[in-house]
């Protein structure tokens, strides 16, 4: 299982060296929308903690 993992890695390693500088543009463009939608999923956890606790406190 490990070799098949490490084997996999290597290769799309390899064969993502030959992206197009257009594809790397968009791979950023996906990440920065990735960590601005885990900031948002974060905001909103502690938000509803929050609001869990102050429901806790009222009961």
């Amino acid at each position: 299982m490990i070799p098949g993992l490490i084997a996999g890695f290597i290769h799309s390693r390899v064969f993502s060296k030959g992206r197009s500088s257009a594809g790397s543009g968009e791979a950023r463009l996906l990440e920065e929308r990735l960590l601005k939608a885990d900031q948002g999923l974060a905001q909103f956890s502690q938000q509803l903690e929050a609001q869990s606790s102050e429901l806790r406190a009222a009961q």
